[in-house]
C-alpha cells in the first residue's frame, strides 16, 4: 500500500488501518482521521464486526453468547 494518502476518506486506507498495514506516521494520521470522521469510523467498525463473524463462522470464536449480545446491543 502506498504511504501517501491523499483522500483519507477511502475504503482501502480504512481497510490498510484496519488491517494495520500502514507504517506508524501513516498509522497515527489515519487514527485521527477515523476519530473525526463518522464515514471512516463507521466503515471500521463494520470491517471489525466482519471479522467477528467470520471468526464465528469457522470456530474461531469460542464465546457465541458475547458476541451475540454485542450485536445485540450494537443494533439498538
Amino acid at each position: 500500500m502506498s504511504e501517501q494518502l491523499t483522500d483519507l476518506c477511502q475504503s482501502k486506507n480504512v481497510q490498510a488501518y484496519f488491517d494495520n498495514e500502514l507504517l506508524p506516521m501513516t498509522h497515527d494520521l489515519m487514527k485521527s482521521h477515523i476519530a473525526t470522521c463518522r464515514t471512516c469510523s463507521a466503515e471500521l467498525q463494520a470491517l471489525g464486526q466482519l471479522k467477528e463473524l467470520f471468526n464465528l463462522a469457522f470456530g474461531l470464536t469460542s464465546d457465541l453468547t458475547l458476541v451475540l449480545q454485542k450485536y445485540s446491543l450494537a443494533s439498538h
